[in-house]
């Protein structure tokens, strides 16, 4: 699940793109409440189409592995989702969040721009900082702004085939004590709470 942002001067349906490229099921929500809502409501939608003998996605959505992404009012949306039971993982960008990181039920990593002057790094590590009861992950990406979304689409896109396809190639990048991510220079700052720096490598 992915919610845009009003706030955004480009399109983040890129992403959806790329996400739906690898096999995702994309549910896309307008709106800039900052809550969850609008994405559970494209969940409760799938529910039902995968149960509906006609539907195209009949028998097809797997109701057991289900993320949520978003960009900055999207963002703190993604993390007022987190606190949904049926929600596994979720991977706000730059979020503005109303929720706090303490409801999140899943791991969770949250992105920040460097150079972000509409929702501060600040803002994006306090909401990860409050996420202590799930492995979560604060990852800065250098130099970008409030806009800097295409450079994450890979990042994005592996967190959540890791955490819903249980793709191992993925699990290297954000986890164990070599992890890739962990020293790359695309990042200006990651930082792994101990509940994920616990969880082992590939």
């Amino acid at each position: 699940m992915e919610q845009r942002s009003p706030l955004r001067s480009r399109p983040v349906c890129p992403l959806l793109n790329h996400l739906a490229s690898h096999g995702f099921i994309v549910a896309a929500a307008e709106g800039n409440a900052g809550t969850g809502g609008p994405m559970l409501r494209g969940l409760d939608y799938l529910t039902t189409e995968n149960g509906r003998a006609g539907s195209v996605y009949q028998g097809k959505v797997d109701l057991a592995n289900v993320g949520a992404t978003g960009h900055s009012f999207g963002g703190g949306a993604a993390v007022d989702a987190g606190a949904d039971p049926r929600v596994d993982t979720i991977a706000p960008i730059y979020p503005l969040a109303f929720s706090s990181g303490s409801r999140v039920r899943g791991p969770a990593v949250f992105y920040a721009g460097q150079n972000d002057t509409i929702v501060s790094p600040s803002t994006v590590r306090r909401t990860y900082s409050q996420a202590t009861q799930v492995p979560a992950i604060y990852a800065e990406q250098r130099g970008a702004d409030h806009y800097g979304i295409p450079g994450l689409h890979g990042p994005v896109t592996a967190w959540f085939r890791f955490h819903l396809m249980h793709d191992e190639q993925a699990r290297g990048l954000y986890f164990g004590p070599n992890c890739t991510y962990c020293s790359s220079s695309f990042w200006s700052a990651f930082e792994r709470n101990p509940r994920a720096k616990a969880v082992p490598g590939p």
